[in-house]
């Protein structure tokens, strides 16, 4: 079965950005849903043991709870950085620079006034067969600076509910 990135409105913000979300699918209908506000994982559906579609992921489910919340909830960009970072990242609205036929690519610049240093943060979000998120990220400072980034999600994983025998790993 053919499956393709579906893009869905998510809400405007506050400031009057809008937000879109990315539904991406692999071959077996399961999908990961992507917000632009903050490049956050929404959601996580797949087919649990009966065959019916569940998510797996506890996203908040309005714009308006991501951009009220202190810290970003499974901000993949912020996920990788620290402190002050991880809420700046977490709070924007990231561009769509690119979409295939199972990934997103966004971006996000910060200015040193904002930051401590300019940079554009770029995320690939993949979800390919075998239910795997694959997250390539990139970090480009405008001039030489030393910058510390490590990917640890910040997911909050629902209760299993019949999904027994589905673990996360991370490698």
């Amino acid at each position: 079965m053919e499956q393709s990135i579906k893009e869905i409105p998510f809400g405007v913000t506050a400031d009057g950005q809008a937000v879109q979300l990315f539904r991406i699918p692999n071959s077996t209908n399961d999908y990961v849903e992507v917000s632009t506000y903050g490049c956050s994982i929404k959601s996580v559906f797949i087919h649990n043991r009966r065959g019916a579609l569940q998510n797996m992921l506890a996203g908040f489910e309005t714009l308006a709870e991501y951009e009220q919340a202190s810290t970003p909830i499974c901000g993949i960009a912020a996920g990788a950085a620290a402190g002050d970072y991880a809420r700046l990242l977490g709070h924007k609205v990231w561009k769509v620079e690119e979409t295939g036929d199972n990934y997103v690519l966004m971006s996000c610049a910060t200015s040193a006034k904002e930051g401590g240093c300019a940079m554009t943060v770029g995320v690939r979000i993949m979800w390919v067969n075998l239910n795997r998120l694959v997250v390539d990220l990139y970090v480009t400072p405008e001039q030489q600076a030393a910058v510390n980034f490590a990917c640890q999600l910040p997911f909050r994983m629902l209760e299993s509910g019949g999904l027994d025998g589905y673990v996360t790993r991370t490698f």
